[in-house]
C-alpha cells in the first residue's frame, strides 16, 4: 500500500486517480470516488468510435507519459482500472505499481508474473524484476485502445490481425477504423525486440525520450495532424 501512496502523491496529472487522504501509519488512504464504476462498466462506450476512443485516450497516454517520467511503470493497464469521469479517463489501481529507481521500494520478488494475464505482454512472463520497462505500459495500452473500439472485454495475446479480432472487419463500414492499425502495430507485438518504440528507451538514464508514449497516435492524422502517415496496408 505504502508504493501505491507514493506512487499516486508524486504523479500529478488530471488523467490520474488523486490521493485524497491518507494515514499510512494506520494503513488506510482515501482516493476520489468515481460514480459511474470503471470503464469494464462501459465498454460499448466508444464501440466503433475510433475518434471518440482516441479523444479520451490522449489524455490517459499523457498521465502514463508523466508515470515514466516519473521512473514509474504502471504494469495493471486495464479497462478496471480505467474510471470514466465527465471531461476524461483517469487511471487508477498503482498496487503494482513498479520502481525504476534501484533505490526505491520494490513491490515483487524478482521473478513473478508481474501483471494481470490477459493485458500483459507475453515477454513479460517470468521476467526478472530488473527487466521491467516502460514497453510493458505501452503494450498495455494499446490492449486497451482495441477493447475500447472494439467494445470487447479482452483481446487474446497480441492477435488484433486475426479474423476474430481485426476491428476492420468488425466495422467494415467505418471510414476512420483504418487508422487504428498503425496505432495498435506499433504497441501490441509479441516481442519486445520487434517494438519499433522501444528504439527510444534510454538504457544509462533509464528514461524514455520525450513523446514516445505520445508517438503512436500521431498515426491517426484528423485528430493529431503532427504528420500524415502513409495509408495503412
Amino acid at each position: 500500500m505504502n508504493a501505491e501512496v507514493e506512487a499516486l502523491k508524486s504523479a500529478s496529472h488530471p488523467a490520474i486517480i488523486p490521493i485524497l487522504d491518507s494515514n499510512l501509519d494506520e494503513n488506510w488512504f482515501v482516493m476520489k470516488y468515481f460514480s459511474e464504476g470503471t470503464l469494464a462498466d462501459h465498454l460499448t462506450r466508444y464501440r466503433g468510435k475510433l475518434v471518440d476512443a482516441l479523444r479520451a485516450f490522449r489524455p490517459l497516454v499523457e498521465g502514463v507519459a508523466e508515470i515514466h517520467r516519473l521512473n514509474l511503470v504502471h504494469r495493471d493497464i486495464k479497462p478496471e482500472n480505467v474510471f470514466p469521469s465527465s471531461s476524461n479517463l483517469v487511471l487508477g489501481d498503482l498496487g503494482l505499481v513498479f520502481f525504476l529507481d534501484q533505490a526505491r521500494s520494490r513491490v515483487t520478488d524478482t521473478f513473478e508474473n508481474v501483471g494481470s494475464r490477459d493485458w500483459m505482454p507475453g515477454w513479460a512472463m517470468g521476467i526478472r524484476i530488473e527487466e521491467i520497462r516502460p514497453s510493458f505500459d505501452v503494450f498495455s495500452l494499446g490492449k486497451l485502445l482495441w477493447s475500447m473500439v472494439s467494445g470487447q472485454p479482452r483481446l487474446q495475446l497480441w492477435y488484433h490481425h486475426r479474423d476474430r479480432f481485426e476491428l476492420e472487419k468488425m466495422f467494415p463500414d467505418s471510414p476512420d477504423i483504418r487508422w487504428a492499425r498503425p496505432i495498435l502495430d506499433e504497441c501490441i507485438v509479441e516481442n519486445e525486440a520487434d517494438w519499433r518504440v522501444a528504439r527510444s528507451w534510454v538504457p544509462h538514464t533509464r528514461v524514455w525520450r520525450v513523446g514516445v508514449l505520445t508517438f503512436p497516435l500521431s498515426s491517426f492524422p484528423r485528430i493529431f495532424p503532427l504528420s500524415r502517415p502513409e495509408s495503412p496496408r
